[in-house]
């Protein structure tokens, strides 16, 4: 099982991360082309700006396919959130304004490629994350390529050896 957790800015100027899931594949993904952006506005979310990050997505790659599994995501006082893609929004901690939706896999129409990583190579390995963090790049999986989607379905992937092995 592999996971990899990506940061960006989206259309609107909000902060996000995106975690990727792909327990078949095992592998990493290091990058997208075009970036795969959650369209929150177009969903009729409304967020509350925070300095690190805004909302958080979770999608998952499973039979050929990308997957939404998850958001959350900090709402205004006055926002309750609807039902998306048929989940209502849990509010697990009172205290905060965080929602949370798990969903059902909800297929991506996304379509482009991502650079890929498989099998990590544990020479890389520092034995001590807290010391010293272990190295999320190409350089240290024993193999590297990159997976095409049309449609958010999968329609090639590609992987080589790492040159120096």
């Amino acid at each position: 099982m592999s996971l990899s957790t990506h940061r960006g800015i989206d259309k609107y100027g909000h902060k996000y991360s995106n975690t990727v899931w792909a327990f078949e594949d095992d592998i990493v993904v290091f990058g997208c082309e075009p970036p795969l952006e959650f369209d929150i506005k177009a969903h009729g979310l409304k967020i509350v700006n925070k300095e690190h990050k805004e909302y958080d997505v979770d999608y998952e790659i499973k039979g050929g396919m990308l997957y939404l599994t998850g958001l959350s995501f900090e709402s205004p006082p006055i926002f309750k959130p609807a039902e998306l893609f048929g989940s209502t929004p849990l509010k697990p901690y009172p205290n905060l304004r965080r929602y949370f939706y798990t969903f059902e896999p909800h297929p991506v129409d996304y379509t482009g490629v991502w650079q890929i990583g498989k099998d990590f190579d544990f020479r890389f390995w520092p034995g001590d994350e807290k010391a010293k963090p272990t190295p999320f790049c190409p350089e240290v999986y024993k193999q590297n390529g990159f997976i095409r989607f049309e449609n958010g379905r999968i329609v090639e992937i590609e992987l080589h050896p790492r040159k120096d092995q």
